[in-house]
């Protein structure tokens, strides 16, 4: 499977089906990521070979991973890339894990997690925002504003932090 998925990512291919709607490795990474916490750093590396991958269904099988493992390095690295590179600052945190993470976390819009995701998404700069320069950053949750909330306050705070150079 690694090699398949080192080849994979060095050749820029896009996502490969072992059969139809289902995607390469899929299935038993799933099971395996949410049997053992080994597994979920390849899982989460997996994504991106799964970028047509159905949300609901990846929803669910990252709630059973954050359920099996709860608050570890691999489960935040994954959660982390799910919400900074693959858009899963909405319908992901909102619906399918906000019971999770307030249970792991207390208030999540406090957590390191929380504001590293924010600063990573601040740092990709005008990808994340409309030709108004509004900012598509935990910026739509209608059933957790807090986190909405959290995130401009974290956003406004490194608006003005000198950057330092490179």
């Amino acid at each position: 499977m690694e090699r398949l998925l080192l080849r994979h990512l060095a050749e820029e291919d896009t996502s490969i089906l072992e059969a139809e709607e289902v995607l390469l490795g899929e299935v038993p990474l799933s099971i395996l990521a949410v049997m053992h916490l080994d597994f979920v750093p390849l899982y989460t590396r997996f994504l991106d070979v799964w970028q047509d991958q159905n949300g609901p269904q990846q929803g669910s099988i990252v709630q059973e991973i954050v359920e099996a493992h709860g608050r570890s390095k691999e489960v935040e690295d994954l959660l982390f890339k799910l919400v900074v590179y693959m858009s899963g600052d909405g319908d992901l945190i909102e619906y399918n894990l906000r019971k999770n993470l307030e249970q792991l976390y207390g208030n999540f819009s406090q957590s390191e997690l929380f504001r590293r995701m924010v600063e990573a998404m601040h740092a990709r700069g005008s990808e994340l925002q409309d030709s108004t320069g509004k900012r598509y950053i935990f910026s739509y949750l209608p059933g957790w504003p807090e986190l909405t909330v959290a995130a401009e306050t974290i956003l406004a705070e490194l608006d003005v932090a000198p950057r330092e150079p490179y």
